[in-house]
């Protein structure tokens, strides 16, 4: 659905996905509300996960040092934030495609971990190189045309993942 959504936007208000994208990878604003949502959801599942029995005593003090990383990675790592986050996410998102295809015995899970891998493989180049997603944006921003382009291959790839999703799964 999020491809579905970026791709319709970015046909229906293409110069305002072009700004905005132009925009993002300078955007304070996002970049700490991305940082937060994505250290969070981390902190979430390091409590919710398996610990070793001599760790254990330490696992509440996640609640506290949680909100204090938030903090001091929005203060201290302030280049390009906005990107790394999204590339944080990214990492983030693929075990619970993974874990919904575990599972299924159709042919097409290999496609559900394919994109979860490809999100995976995404996410460590924001994080590593996030100039690489303002230099992306620039060269598809180039002329609308090519932006518009990139949309329908959103539009076709989130049609695609949403036919599977409903049919298959």
């Amino acid at each position: 659905m999020i491809f579905l959504l970026c791709g319709g936007i970015a046909i229906w208000k293409t110069r305002f996905a072009q700004a905005f994208l132009l925009r993002f990878p300078r955007h304070r604003g996002l970049a700490w509300l991305l940082t937060a949502i994505g250290i969070g959801w981390f902190g979430v599942l390091l409590y919710q996960g398996p610990w070793f029995a001599r760790l254990e005593p330490f696992k509440g003090w996640l609640v506290v040092l949680i909100p204090v990383l938030i903090v001091l990675v929005c203060l201290f790592v302030d280049e390009l934030l906005a990107p790394r986050a999204l590339g944080g996410l990214f990492i983030l998102l693929p075990q619970y495609l993974l874990d919904a295809g575990r599972w299924h015995e159709s042919a097409f899970s290999l496609l559900t971990q394919a994109v979860a891998y490809a999100f995976v493989i995404a996410g460590v180049g924001l994080v590593l190189a996030p100039f690489g997603f303002r230099k992306g944006v620039e060269m598809i921003s180039a002329s609308p045309l090519r932006f518009r382009g990139v949309a329908i291959v959103s539009l076709l790839i989130g049609s695609i993942l949403v036919v599977l999703g409903i049919g298959v799964y």
